[in-house]
């Protein structure tokens, strides 16, 4: 995330979250809530004056603070509504879900994927026809009329650049992003920053050299532990096309699954061009076939399988990634033989951060675990509308900021400054883009993950990890499947 363009900047200052609704930053369900107080609070004073408001205070004002209140960024109402589809949820037996790993299968052009829950009967791989990106999937996602093609990008060691190098690679990759997302029917990019732990195993399985003197001294050095478990490290990067909003491109192509495979292709190909402008190394100029994205979701749900399983290589079509998922005191999912927990990013740090400061988030960690970044275009109209009511927001912010005598406090002055480009891009004609970041981790206990929560903070001062409880399986499925899905419109 940086700010500006053309020369390289040193920094960047980060804005608050702020919330804007229909009125006065309310929502419409607050408002109901603020309406339902008022109207008894009215009644009670024409009906019997003061007396009647004290008496009825206990109807009243929970209506008021319900409505109008709010914690750490998210209304009452908000939370009470997460919290009751949570226990809807458990009651109804929708926390768990399970494969049939009986049920017969053959290697189709068109596969399943076979991920527990709703969510592996509605992903659909198809391999593209008529594009020169041979064996690359697109996954189809029928309940959302969604196509996802997804990149395996890798990178020079980022500990290795100069200053100058990591902030030229952190604004190309930002223009990448920013560049694809204003073409017609992109509906969201994505990226997954994966950490895959290597065993000794592992590295063991390929020892195999022709030199029995070679294979004597790699053993030995594998067994000193001198190489330790160095992770594997990639980053994918998925690009979501919704097909109503290209339906005639589609029809132009030839119609149907060939036509959409070419205009996906087309927006793959631009993608990749940015990247590795970028610096960053896009793997055989394709993208991901069905097998490795299968493999993907496997190391996913299970990251030990890397002792056996190549990260860029692939499953076949009878492969499972997972056979069931179970959520556990609403904050974690319990897996086939790990448990995992996502954390959404709820504020990001108020002070100046340098240039890829997402770094030791994604660079470093020897555990397995996927920092992920959504980004949502949002239309010229939506995104006016945003930009005015943030701005009034801070209008009135200072106003009263003045009234009480206080100067601006930083945070108010990152946000001017973000409003001003934010303003800037928007009669450029660069629409405003939703901006969303979680953290999926994977440990053996859950003692594990409350570790994993402790580094967060360590390596991230400032800002704030919300672990999402009573939404886990839709956060890891929209954090750590490299699908492309979106559950959670943050």
């Amino acid at each position: 995330m940086v700010a500006g363009s053309g020369a390289l900047d040193e920094g960047v200052t980060l804005p608050r979250l702020r919330r804007s609704g229909v009125v006065l930053g309310l929502e419409a369900s607050q408002l109901v809530f603020v309406a339902a107080g008022l109207v008894v609070l009215v009644t009670a004073n024409i009906g019997g004056g003061s007396a009647a408001i004290l008496s009825s205070w206990w109807l009243w004002l929970p209506l008021l603070a319900f409505g109008a209140g709010s914690w750490r960024g998210r209304s009452f109402v908000d939370r009470a509504a997460v919290a009751g589809v949570a226990q809807l949820r458990r009651v109804l037996g929708k926390t768990s879900a399970s494969v049939d790993v009986d049920r017969g299968r053959q290697p189709w052009t068109e596969s399943r994927l076979d991920v527990p829950g709703a969510l592996g009967a509605r992903m659909h791989l198809l391999e593209l026809v008529g594009t020169d990106f041979g064996g690359a999937c697109m996954v189809w996602d029928a309940r959302e009329g969604t196509a996802t093609g997804v990149l395996l990008v890798s990178g020079s060691g980022w500990e290795a650049l100069s200053y100058e190098e990591r902030s030229a690679a952190a604004a190309g990759f930002g223009l990448a992003c920013r560049g694809v997302t204003p073409l017609a029917g992109v509906e969201r990019v994505v990226t997954y920053a994966r950490t895959i732990p290597r065993t000794t195993e592992y590295l063991r399985l390929g020892q195999a050299s022709g030199s029995t003197y070679a294979d004597q001294e790699y053993e030995e050095l594998l067994s000193s532990g001198a190489l330790g478990n160095p992770p594997y490290r990639d980053v994918l990067v998925a690009v979501t096309l919704r097909q109503d909003a290209v339906r005639a491109e589609v029809k132009q192509r030839g119609g149907g699954r060939l036509g959409l495979s070419r205009v996906l292709a087309e927006r793959m190909r631009d993608l990749a061009t940015d990247l590795t402008a970028a610096g960053a190394q896009v793997r055989g100029g394709q993208w991901m076939s069905a097998a490795a994205i299968r493999a993907a979701c496997r190391l996913a749900f299970d990251p030990m399988a890397a002792v056996w399983l190549n990260p860029t290589d692939g499953l076949p079509a009878d492969a499972i990634a997972a056979t069931s998922v179970r959520e556990r005191n609403g904050d974690h999912l319990e897996l086939d033989s790990a448990v995992a927990r996502t954390w959404w990013v709820e504020q990001w740090p108020n002070e100046r951060v340098s240039a890829g400061f997402l770094a030791l988030l994604s660079a470093t960690g020897e555990f397995p675990h996927t920092v992920t970044q959504v980004w949502r275009p949002l239309d010229e109209k939506t995104s006016q509308k945003r930009l005015n009511n943030d701005k009034e927001a801070l209008r009135t912010v200072g106003r009263l900021s003045k009234a009480l005598g206080r100067d601006a406090t930083g945070a108010q002055l990152a946000e001017e400054q973000a409003l001003e480009a934010r303003t800037h891009a928007l009669t450029a004609g660069y629409t405003d883009v939703s901006y969303s970041a979680f953290v999926t981790a994977v440990t053996a206990d859950p003692e594990g993950l409350n570790h994993v929560g402790r580094w967060l903070r360590q390596v991230a001062p400032g800002a704030v990890f919300n672990p999402l409880r009573g939404q886990q399986w839709a956060s890891f499925a929209q954090a750590a499947l490299p699908l492309g899905v979106s559950n959670r419109k943050r």
